[in-house]
């Protein structure tokens, strides 16, 4: 039935019993292929678009799950060329891809509970203490639970000095250009002019 199906079974199974199992396994496939196709017939009811072909409607199911491109034509029974230039080009089918998408989209919800207990789940299940203290803090960010620090960078003055405030500033005392520098404290030293 299914080439690679003999991969999943144990190596001491019946063969009533893999007929079976297949048979319940294309079943279960069945119902969710059924329950894709009832959700692309509510798209076209909801949004009066045109029914789509049961090959167009596998094609759409496919790529929407996320199949590569090639896969769902493969799926479908499409050619790989006409699929390329149907999901591209017509806008019925864009539509339909559109919609599956927003619906999954809006089936996913990450809230900050969600990410929470996402958390809570890792630091239950973390192999080191650096790891499970890792969740704590990020949990502790989430919820705010750290206090709210303002840094302010370091503002740095910058002046221009020409030449007539270096002949300006040789006529000063030490105190006024002590003044001008924000030192409180002046320090006597000798210098010495190297040309």
């Amino acid at each position: 039935m299914w080439p690679y199906l003999g991969l999943l079974l144990p190596k001491d199974m019946s063969n009533a019993n893999i007929q079976r199992f297949a048979s319940d396994l294309f079943m279960e496939v069945e119902k969710y292929n059924s329950a894709e196709a009832d959700k692309i017939k509510a798209i076209s009811s909801g949004y009066n678009l045109p029914p789509l072909s049961r090959q167009h409607e596998r094609l759409v199911m496919f790529y929407s799950r996320g199949a590569s491109l090639g896969a769902s034509a493969r799926a479908s029974g499409i050619p790989f060329d006409e699929a390329k230039k149907l999901v591209r080009e017509d806008d019925t089918i864009k539509a339909y891809l559109a919609e599956l998408v927003d619906q999954e989209l809006r089936g996913l919800k990450i809230d900050r509970e969600s990410i929470t207990n996402m958390l809570l789940t890792a630091h239950d299940t973390a192999d080191t203490s650096t790891a499970a203290i890792s969740a704590i803090k990020e949990i502790a960010k989430l919820h705010d639970l750290y206090p709210k620090t303002i840094d302010t960078p370091q503002q740095t003055q910058l002046t221009v000095i020409t030449e007539a405030s270096l002949k300006r500033m040789a006529k000063m005392s030490d105190e006024e250009l002590a003044a001008l520098v924000d030192s409180p404290e002046i320090i006597d030293a000798e210098f010495e002019d190297v040309d």
